[in-house]
């Protein structure tokens, strides 16, 4: 991947805090305007004015006018409209004016992006060919730098003569840092009477002498220290390494002058940590800057001495455990190169601590060039940025807004396919814009939309994950954001379907258990109807089509309650095929609506302790003959019910006839029987329309209607005072229904379980 640096064009914000923040920074900005948008004093008649003032864009631009009117310098004035750039976030003007950047040189592997991009699966297909495949095709070198304090730091460095080093990693800027030619080792103090007696002693206890095991250790490991040519020692004042260090000293034969004490590297309590962080670390960085070409050895304690180990990589210093102690009298290497470092002495590789280290080649110093990358040429680098090349693996998909087409996906690709010859993601969904539902884009200024913990409390986070999934915008189309349809959404799929779950808890009982033997055709129908969700889901989520995947939901939903349940509620034998087809749904809806489906699996005793940890269903055959027929017998029904509303005639008045056209088989219609409400359905094939309604009441299908009303008013009663299925009541009988409940008294009381 070629990066070069050359002009472009470049605009800024008036009032940047990021500029605010680097005011010491040499930064490109217009010769005579300063980082804050303001004229510099050699402009000495507008000296602090701002170019673009918030509040009044042209009140300068007047007074430049008239500046130079008064001084018959004017050549000629005009008025014209056009549009001006603004910050997004804070609706100030922007300065445009040309600066230098970097670039990556995109055009030498244009060919090679625009081949990469066919073999990539785009949802909806036409942006990959269309809009993505054409900015591929006339892509231009990217600008990758900005001059700006927050960023990840460009690791470009440049002596005083312009030549330039690439910096590609931590090990490389070891290598070329300036170095003090220190070498450094670590030696902890010999056994002390504390450690025998397993007391801790953090304050330096001035008889807590090192025994004579201590000695002997001690001085076991300086005769090994001897060819190291040790010119300097650093001890921890406290006794035990004051001894310690005296042993070294005298064996190794150096001066008295040649030890010294230094209290930020003492002994304290592992809950002290920050502190000894701070002052080891200050220590440290301290000696490297004192000290040139000196070998030196630290004399200390376990814990200083763990947490100088850690600060020489750049580590965190934390989660320190006993067992990582070094022993007494344990010497080691302390491969130590200074390192940019936040506070707590931690590899901190952004400004301002990266500016700080100078390099050096050949005798030459390099310091690091201002600038930083443009936060995209990061998000590009997120496939590779955390792992080793070697692991470079293409993502199964990436989803992003339609606006990343010459973003996120862009970046991703240019990166990618310079570095490792190929794209980093195999499928991309691209999502359109949620706007407001006026159509514009929402905005905390405009305050156009609902806020979302509210739209939350209100219609739940179930609902608005599956109007979203099950729109347009998954197919890169923009979405109006509507309350109505999560108000839709959660009355037609979400309220139905804890419907038909309480329907359930309430009849079952103790029947979870239960196994299903019914061969009734609505079982049969169901088990057919979840069979094709199963299959259109799978294809859909297959092929990243979300819409197409979650669709299919709501009319499951609708066909389970409006059909199979209606159908169903008079039969017992149904009560264990329903519980397993929730169970079903619950695992198929899992990835749309969660929450539900975990609600709904768990209320219904499910297998596993998640449904989220349940595996994918495999798809089983659907009936299509069954499925077909099915659909015939509902459609009759329909028509026959429209007729009924034509004559004002109420589902609950029993008629006489139903005739249809279409020839199906005894159980269906026996379905449409029931749900026309009529004495029977005849097969009649010279009809001129579909069915043929028989609305003539006579007075016996007149009194059946009177007792099928009288039935709904008591369990509507039943309803109302919270009676249970099964419980047995008393109902007080109106006057003017007594000859009705009288003359169907058996019926009545069958069907609604009371005594009158």
């Amino acid at each position: 991947m070629i990066i070069t640096k050359k002009k472009e064009r470049y605009s800024a914000q008036n009032l940047s805090d990021d500029y605010q923040l680097s005011q010491k920074e040499n930064l490109p900005f217009v010769q005579h305007v300063g980082t804050d948008g303001r004229f510099k004093p050699e402009v000495k008649d507008f000296a602090g004015e701002m170019v673009k003032p918030k509040d009044d864009h042209q009140a300068t631009d007047i007074k430049i006018i008239k500046y130079l009117a008064a001084k018959n310098l004017l050549f000629a004035k005009e008025k014209i409209i056009h549009s001006y750039p603004h910050c997004w976030r804070c609706d100030t003007p922007l300065l445009n004016y040309a600066a230098s950047s970097w670039f990556v040189k995109v055009t030498d592997i244009k060919e090679k992006l625009v081949e990469k991009n066919k073999n990539v699966r785009w949802v909806p297909e036409e942006i990959g060919e269309g809009r993505f495949g054409k900015w591929l095709e006339g892509a231009k070198d990217w600008a990758v730098s900005r001059s700006r304090f927050w960023g990840t730091p460009l690791p470009v460095w440049q002596n005083s003569e312009g030549s330039k080093l690439f910096v590609d990693s931590v090990y490389t800027l070891k290598q070329y840092s300036k170095k003090s030619g220190n070498k450094y080792f670590i030696m902890r103090h010999g056994e002390a009477q504390h450690n025998v007696n397993n007391i801790e002693d953090y304050k330096g206890d001035p008889n807590n002498h090192i025994t004579n095991k201590g000695k002997d250790d001690t001085l076991a490991q300086t005769k090994k220290l001897k060819k190291e040519n040790i010119q300097l020692i650093i001890s921890s004042p406290f006794l035990r390494t004051r001894e310690s260090s005296e042993i070294v000293r005298n064996e190794l034969g150096l001066q008295e002058s040649a030890l010294i004490f230094d209290d930020r590297i003492r002994e304290s309590s592992y809950e002290d940590m920050s502190s000894v962080i701070k002052r080891v670390g200050e220590f440290i960085y301290e000696s490297e800057k004192n000290y040139k070409e000196k070998n030196i050895l630290i004399v200390s304690h376990g814990f200083p001495l763990w947490t100088l180990e850690k600060i020489s990589t750049g580590g965190k210093a934390e989660g320190f455990t006993v067992e990582q102690m070094f022993n007494t009298s344990e010497v080691r290497k302390l491969d130590f190169v200074s390192l940019p470092h936040n506070d707590n002495y931690e590899l901190d590789l952004h400004r301002p601590y990266i500016d700080e280290v100078a390099i050096e080649k050949d005798g030459e110093e390099y310091r690091r060039v201002p600038e930083v990358f443009d936060t995209w040429y990061d998000s590009g680098s997120v496939p590779f940025a955390s792992r080793a090349a070697k692991d470079f693996k293409p993502a199964d998909f990436i989803a992003e807004g339609l606006d990343q087409t010459r973003g996120w996906f862009y970046t991703l690709a240019a990166l990618n396919a310079a570095l490792f010859g190929d794209f980093p993601y195999k499928q991309v969904v691209v999502n359109g814009l949620i706007l407001a539902e006026d159509g514009k884009k929402m905005s905390k200024r405009l305050k156009n939309y609902p806020e979302l913990t509210e739209v939350l409390d209100k219609y739940g986070a179930d609902a608005l994950r599956y109007y979203l999934v099950s729109s347009s915008a998954v197919r890169a189309e923009d979405l109006r954001f509507s309350e109505k349809g999560l108000d839709e959404i959660v009355k037609k799929n979400n309220s139905r379907l804890e419907n038909v779950v309480s329907f359930y808890e309430l009849y079952a009982g103790d029947k979870n258990n239960e196994k299903n033997s019914s061969n009734h055709i609505l079982d049969r129908w169901i088990d057919s109807r979840l069979a094709q969700l199963i299959k259109d889901v799978t294809e859909g989520l297959e092929k990243y089509e979300l819409d197409r995947a979650s669709r299919p939901i709501a009319d499951f939903i609708d066909d389970l309650s409006t059909w199979y349940l209606r159908r169903s509620r008079t039969r017992p034998e149904a009560l264990p095929k329903l519980r397993e087809i929730l169970l079903k749904a619950a695992q198929v809806m899992a990835p749309f609506v969660p929450f539900q489906a975990e609600d709904i699996y768990r209320r219904l005793n499910g297998s596993k302790e998640s449904v989220h940890l349940e595996s994918w269903l495999t798809e089983k055959e659907v009936d299509q003959k069954l499925m077909d027929e099915m659909e015939k017998a509902r459609k009759v029904v329909s028509l026959a019910l429209e007729q009924r509303q034509i004559k004002n005639i109420k589902v609950r008045q029993p008629l006489a006839k139903l005739e249809i056209k279409i020839d199906l088989g005894s159980e269906y219609l026996e379905i449409i029987k029931d749900e026309v409400n009529v004495k029977e359905v005849l097969v009649n094939n010279s009809l001129e329309t579909e069915v043929s309604l028989d609305t003539e009441l006579n007075p016996e299908l007149i009194e059946e209607g009177k007792m099928r009303d009288a039935i709904r008013k008591v369990q509507e009663w039943r309803k109302e005072k919270g009676l249970k299925p099964g419980e047995t009541t008393k109902y007080e009988v109106l006057k003017d229904d007594e000859a009705i409940f009288v003359k169907y008294k058996d019926e009545i009381q069958k069907a609604t379980n009371v005594e009158f």
